[in-house]
């Protein structure tokens, strides 16, 4: 059965985020993981929280799990958990061709920027997204 949690065991969550990512950015514990689980984390969301501002650190769910709304629905608790926290506004950077950037859009996001050449192998532009709370 597939549940909604919070993670506090960040080498696990760091384990998960290394199969998508060449290195961690979500080893720290100030970062928050929001997962869900079927006994394994099939989808996380790391964020890192700065007095009222929050950042998207990394966004993934395992293969097996694609298309079925996880992530939104991860989005969607990251973003409950930092109403609740008071946070007022949640920033992220992607890659202009990654398809995250529609579900991003669909989660509220506004595209409020681009920093060139930011990424590389391959080098491409970065677009800066914003989604301001209530």
């Amino acid at each position: 059965m597939m549940q909604n949690k919070i993670l506090t065991d960040y080498k696990k969550g760091a384990q998960f985020e290394r199969r998508f990512f060449p290195s961690s950015w979500c080893e720290s514990e100030n970062t928050l993981f929001f997962v869900c689980e079927d006994e394994e984390i099939i989808g996380m969301v790391g964020l890192k929280i700065i007095l009222d501002t929050a950042e998207v650190l990394c966004v993934a769910t395992d293969e097996n799990y694609r298309g079925k709304g996880i992530a939104f629905t991860l989005m969607k608790m990251a973003e409950n958990e930092c109403l609740k926290r008071g946070i007022t506004e949640i920033n992220l950077e992607v890659r202009v061709s990654n398809p995250a950037v529609y579900l991003y859009k669909k989660c509220g996001f506004d595209t409020v920027g681009t920093r060139k050449n930011y990424y590389t192998a391959p080098t491409e532009d970065a677009l800066l997204m914003t989604r301001r709370l209530k």
